[in-house]
């Protein structure tokens, strides 16, 4: 229970003193009218929000309140491994699912059943909840929130979170961005290219041939792509 030689007790006054330390720094920087040093703190507090975060996961005497975003099975297993750690006292499940509802200490909330979000739709309902029950961090699992923009809403809640931001999620989201990516720092991948003109993406197909993959750029739910074996399959998709 030591970090660098230093007790639990002594990592707590440090997490108090920087809290003070970034509230102070934050008011003279903006009195001061310097921008670039007031990004430059208040991303500082989110790496503070994770400091208390990772203390109360090893803090004995913390029982953590937890939510995960999502009703799939990717985050049934998500909340059924958080739930097994003894520092966990809830974890809330957003929608959650028919087994999530069947695990100890998983709760499944639904957004549009909460009178507290009421008139709230998609990931503001989402972090309305989030911020009414008080939760520790968020797991966030499908993509579409996260490029939504539900990591940036937390953060600015004071919520740390566990996924990346909206521009961070655009790798999952865009199949362009990630292609683009991929292809600017080296990664290894298929060759392709990106069209916004039909007639270009036919001339392209056209010089390829068959078969060839087309996908379609943005969050499809794993039904943006085609596999055309033959050049009218090809065509045809390329409406």
């Amino acid at each position: 229970k030591t970090i660098i030689g230093r007790t639990w007790e002594d990592f707590t006054q440090f997490i108090s003193d920087l809290s003070d330390a970034i509230i102070k720094a934050q008011m003279y920087f903006k009195l001061q009218e310097t921008p670039l040093l007031i990004v430059w703190v208040h991303n500082l507090s989110f790496e503070f929000q994770w400091l208390s975060a990772l203390y109360n996961f090893g803090n004995e005497d913390v029982s953590m309140k937890l939510m995960v975003v999502g009703g799939g099975g990717r985050e049934h297993a998500i909340s059924w491994a958080l739930a097994k750690s003894d520092k966990v006292e809830q974890v809330i499940c957003i929608p959650g699912n028919g087994g999530t509802a069947q695990e100890a200490k998983c709760t499944n909330i639904n957004p549009s059943d909460c009178e507290y979000a009421e008139g709230l739709t998609g990931i503001d309902a989402m972090v309305q909840v989030c911020a009414y029950e008080k939760v520790d961090f968020v797991v966030v699992g499908p993509e579409d929130p996260l490029a939504m923009g539900i990591s940036e809403q937390l953060w600015n809640c004071g919520i740390p979170v566990v996924g990346p931001k909206a521009k961070g999620a655009q790798l999952e989201a865009s199949k362009d961005v990630a292609k683009t990516f991929m292809q600017k720092y080296g990664v290894a991948c298929a060759e392709s290219k990106t069209f916004t003109d039909a007639n270009l993406a036919h001339e392209y197909v056209s010089q390829k041939g068959a078969p060839i993959v087309i996908k379609a750029d943005g969050l499809a739910a794993g039904k943006g792509v085609v596999i055309g074996h033959k050049l009218f399959s090809c065509h045809c998709t390329c409406f």
